[in-house]
């Protein structure tokens, strides 16, 4: 929608963004979504063939693609929109006679990884272009000449190896987008200041950006920021300087009219909160996803791990770090609109009491120092829970349930709960109102907790690094998925593992000590995938294993001891 506000498809008015021509372009089939699989996530949109057709030749000869090695019939006099194909490692070079096209609105690069060849004449050549689209080109540098596009409207630099955008940008007057996603050595902006038409600001994976434009406080129109750094002030700052960056540079987000996700990062720099600072993102009633990190950055590699410069761990309840935190954390509660919530390295020990009725996703990842979770179960749309690195939550109990006495979590369907390696106790409901429709369960590195609550409704159950006591599990009639992994002190598995005969794919791997499998194994009358790795001292299969009819995935692996299959061998599968 972006690049058709560009070339002045839609009127450049309101808050919408396009956002109501999409769902009617949506609603009649002349976009269709793009899904991964067959009722799985939508990944992208695509044009209907025949409507796709239809714009070409209503197009004519305004439009051309350019692709090395196909023959090319057209007239540059007539060319406004222009399309380049290039194979992956190829050199990109822009045709000769394309730099005749003098009213040249569009260029779209379309490949991966190229080598632009000759790139800087694109600035000064094509003065009236629009849209730019440079995506996965090798380009490093930009030219000064990147000032003449003044009609530039979309400028796409994403997963190019920039590392920073020269002064130059200022004259963009009329750019609307900059998508700068994937740009993993971008350090630096220069000052957007005048860019007063800029709507979309994506920096999306610019791990090493360390610091946010001055000039922020004037982009009213910018509604698309999904990633901010928080910047420490600068030693020796005078008192009219920290009032005006507000606790560090968090002062700048006060009045964006923002839209749909932001992540604030190095939240460790900010040396001060007032309750001044709480308008920054209370007031952001169209935000729907934040992300708070403490020395974390969204999009890195392992999204468990450090990146470099993250703060240390703090372990010492009442610390300066811990309350200074705890102090930035309630200035900055989010409007009750939200629907996505994530922190990361949080050095409190509490979280605070926000309200937020229509939450539908929160990650809780690598706050070490907390020990006590947030009251989650009275939220009525969570559907998805994940709680991670908490090193200091011993129990699971009421502060996690909420005082609500109707239902505790009635629209949670996942829950995670991973590396939380002082846990001890989790502390079951009275009765059958919590967890209702909770459909998926993963507990992983949780080694001192010996029991979980396990509700009817579940159905897909992974068990990873856990203790043995914890396979205690029955009457699961729903479950259609069950994984163990690590689990060195298993012995053997209950008969309440096979009651389900929903349960389709069992996976159990580095279970060193498990010696067999249970007789019962004939009742799994749906299995279809069975995977048995690294069980060191597994040394027989029932003869019941033949009687898994549905059967069509078979696989055992460096299991030492298991010297043969059960009599008949696996011609006894008809559907494997």
């Amino acid at each position: 929608m972006h690049l058709w506000m560009a070339e002045g498809f839609i009127p450049n008015e309101g808050s919408t963004d396009g956002d109501e021509y999409f769902s009617e372009l949506l609603w009649i089939s002349f976009l269709q979504e793009v899904r991964l699989h067959d009722g799985g996530e939508i990944i992208g949109y695509k044009m209907n063939d025949i409507i796709h057709d239809l714009a070409r030749y209503v197009a004519g000869k305004e439009y051309v693609v350019l692709e090395q090695g196909r023959p090319q019939n057209w007239s540059s006099a007539e060319i406004c929109h222009a399309s380049v194909v290039y194979r992956y490692g190829a050199r990109i070079s822009i045709p000769k006679t394309l730099y005749e096209a003098k009213h040249l609105r569009t260029l779209l690069l379309i490949g991966d990884s190229g080598s632009l060849q000759n790139g800087d004449k694109i600035y000064s050549s094509f003065e009236y272009l629009r849209v730019l689209d440079l995506n996965n080109s090798d380009l490093v540098d930009l030219p000064n000449s990147l000032g003449d596009l003044i009609c530039l409207r979309y400028f796409d630099l994403s997963y190019t190896r920039i590392t920073q955008l020269l002064e130059s940008v200022h004259y963009l007057f009329s750019l609307q987008t900059l998508n700068l996603i994937g740009c993993h050595n971008l350090e630096s902006l220069p000052f957007l200041g005048h860019l007063t038409s800029l709507r979309h600001l994506n920096l999306s994976g610019c791990v090493s950006l360390t610091n946010m434009p001055s000039g922020m406080e004037s982009l009213y129109q910018l509604q698309t920021l999904p990633l901010f750094v928080s910047r420490k002030l600068p030693k020796g700052s005078k008192r009219y300087v920290r009032s005006t960056w507000n606790s560090g540079n968090l002062g700048l987000l006060g009045g964006l009219n923002l839209h749909g996700e932001l992540n604030i990062t190095h939240l460790e720099n900010i040396e001060d909160a007032t309750p001044a600072d709480k308008g920054q993102l209370f007031m952001k009633e169209n935000l729907e996803s934040l992300g708070l990190y403490w020395g974390f950055i969204p999009g890195f590699k392992d999204s468990f791990a450090k990146p470099p410069n993250a703060p240390a761990e703090v372990g010492v309840s009442g610390s300066h770090i811990a309350l200074q935190a705890k102090k930035l954390i309630r200035c900055r509660q989010p409007h009750e609109n939200l629907k996505n919530l994530v922190i990361n390295g949080y050095p409190g020990i509490k979280f605070p009491n926000w309200a937020l009725p229509n939450l539908i996703a929160a990650d809780f990842t690598n706050c070490r120092s907390c020990e006590h979770l947030p009251a989650l179960g009275n939220l009525p749309l969570l559907k998805t829970l994940s709680l991670h690195g908490m090193h200091g939550v011993k129990s699971i109990g009421t502060e996690f349930y909420g005082d609500s006495t109707d239902i505790w979590f009635p629209s949670l369907e996942e829950l995670s709960v991973s590396d939380i390696a002082n846990l001890e106790g989790w502390s079951t409901a009275t009765d059958e109102r919590a967890f209702p429709i909770l459909k998926k369960l993963t507990v992983k590195s949780c080694p001192k907790l010996a029991h979980i609550p396990l509700p009817q409704s579940l159905q897909h159950l992974e068990l990873r690094d856990c203790n043995p006591m914890m396979i205690s599990i029955a009457d699961l009639s729903l479950l259609s998925v069950l994984f163990l992994q690590k689990i060195p002190d298993l012995l053997s598995l209950l008969e309440g593992l096979f009651a389900s005969a929903c349960l389709s794919s069992l996976k159990i791997l580095f279970c060193p000590k498990l010696h067999s499998m249970p007789l019962e194994m004939q009742n799994l009358s749906s299995l279809k995938s069975l995977t048995i790795c690294w069980c060191e001292e597994l040394s027989s299969l029932p003869q019941s294993l033949l009687n898994l009819k549905a059967l069509e995935s078979l696989e055992i692996s460096n299991c030492h001891s298991l010297i043969s299959l059960p009599d008949g061998g696996i011609g006894g599968f008809g559907s494997l």
